[in-house]
């Protein structure tokens, strides 16, 4: 087992594992078998979790992002039969919170992915009930609350959650014909660094809050899209996915809206 391999070589297996090399790899560069490979995976796993749960606490962060990353256990998920998946092979996503200042990770989230929290066509998952009490009622707030009652789910993820249900439940129009309608869009505009940078832009006045006007630019942003008779949902998530994903390498984000701007539509 692991305890009966040496030291430099416990220690040439979990770099590789920390790499992404897949345990096949390298039990063929290290010599060790597989399932010695796992079992030292699963014990440096397991005591880095409990490090992690022990010192990570009482941090001050400024500003969280957040991302998935998307592997497999054993199989894809085309590949693997519905025995396959309840012996936990097939997809698996990891979720994390980063801090944007320091890189380091507060909180993640390891699961099956999509299904997993929003349910399948015959068992509905709790996020596909909260998105359609919210799409039936027409009202955010109790949704919106609901999530904040989740420990380490803060006012941004709260609305990032918000905002996508709608986008899902295709409910953006009837919140806004609602009385309150401004809250409502307001409570699904979340805002992170590439929504301010991106403000910043459009509405130069913000550049000397140093964000901290994200409620102001979430208000801004609702009522520009109010007055245009366009989507504030469609739009917040258009920027967020354009400026996280598209930019090009070494393009800043001014260059990269003009170019987007000067595309053939």
């Amino acid at each position: 087992m692991a305890n009966n391999l040496k030291f430099d070589r416990k220690v040439a297996v979990v770099s590789m594992l920390a790499e992404g090399s897949s345990m096949e790899a390298i039990s063929r560069i290290t010599g060790v078998n597989p399932n010695t490979i796992m079992w030292l995976g699963k014990r440096v796993g397991d005591a880095c979790a409990k490090i992690h749960d022990e010192k990570v606490r009482g941090l001050n962060c400024k500003q969280i992002e957040v991302d998935e990353i998307w592997g497999f256990v054993g199989k894809k998920r085309n590949n693997a039969t519905a025995k396959d998946e309840a012996r936990g092979l097939g997809d698996v996503w990891t979720w994390v919170a980063l801090d944007a200042d320091t890189k380091l990770i507060p909180s993640y989230v390891v699961g099956k992915g999509y299904e997993e929290h929003f349910g399948t066509k015959g068992d509905r998952g709790w996020l596909f009930e909260l998105g359609q009490d919210m799409a039936g009622n027409k009202d955010v707030l109790p949704v919106y609350l609901k999530l904040l009652s989740i420990p380490s789910v803060g006012p941004k993820i709260a609305a990032f959650i918000g905002r996508d249900l709608t986008w899902i439940f295709n409910c953006e129009n009837d919140l806004r014909a609602t009385k309150d309608s401004m809250m409502q869009m307001i409570m699904l505009q979340p805002v992170d660094t590439w929504i301010r940078q991106i403000s910043e832009l459009l509405w130069p006045q913000f550049k000397d809050f140093k964000g901290k006007a994200d409620f102001l630019i979430a208000a801004q942003i609702v009522s520009v899209m109010h007055q245009l008779q366009e989507s504030g949902v469609a739009f917040n998530q258009g920027s967020w996915h354009f400026a996280s994903r598209e930019l090009l390498r070494g393009e800043t984000l001014e260059v990269g809206l003009q170019r987007l701007a000067n595309e053939p539509r």
